[in-house]
């Protein structure tokens, strides 16, 4: 496509560049008025999540530890998931659905004639699950936690996938933007570019604060 064609397409997109600017201002700014609206509400439902779920579930998986074993006895997982049984019981609202199916997901594995492989992939995925939001909610409440980098070890396939396209996006976007800057070398393309790896950024900005 030569220079012209995406001089013309830039001219005939650029009124719709404030309008899209505005809107995206407009959502940003209502996301973070709506979170401060209900940041009290949040705080109080993250402690009782935490004190009332996460942290009785993650002593009693610490007192099991059953992940350090080499052959995971299948009667002691059954045990565990059903000392944690009361928890899903008692503070239903305050356990996510995703930790709420995995843990009814192992209950039936174990009626069916499933491998023992299979359960204790369930297993391992519904701890992570646990862990990850005991050790968030105490970051959430400014309760001292574990380092980053030992947490990302923990994290799903997607949250690290998110936070690298994030920081990578990110590096190459300001990277284009400094050449331009120093070359002053304005080149359309390379603008078309940019703007489209800032839009992306963007865009895992906006998952990944709803993921984590």
């Amino acid at each position: 496509m030569s220079d012209k064609a995406w001089e013309s397409i830039i001219q005939y997109a650029s009124p719709f560049v404030p309008i899209l600017i505005a809107v995206l201002t407009g959502f940003m700014t209502f996301q973070a008025g709506k979170f401060q609206s209900h940041r009290k509400e949040r705080q109080e439902i993250y402690r009782k999540q935490l004190l009332d779920v996460y942290l009785p579930m993650h002593r009693k998986w610490e007192s099991y530890n059953l992940q350090k074993v080499k052959n995971i006895d299948l009667i002691n997982i059954k045990a565990f998931c059903e000392t944690i049984w009361p928890y899903f019981d008692r503070y239903y609202l305050l356990i996510p659905e995703s930790i709420h199916n995995l843990y009814k997901q192992i209950g039936k594995l174990y009626s069916t004639s499933v491998s023992d492989k299979e359960i204790i992939k369930k297993y391992k995925e519904l701890i992570r699950l646990i862990n990850d939001q005991y050790y968030l909610t105490k970051k959430r409440l400014g309760y001292p936690s574990m380092g980053f980098f030992r947490q990302m070890k923990s994290w799903s396939f997607l949250k690290k996938f998110l936070f690298w396209s994030f920081i990578i996006s990110l590096a190459i976007a300001t990277a284009f933007w400094e050449v331009m800057s120093i070359t002053k070398v304005h080149d359309i393309r390379m603008t078309i570019v940019m703007a489209i790896l800032y839009f992306y950024v963007l865009v895992c900005l906006i998952l990944i604060a709803r993921e984590f």
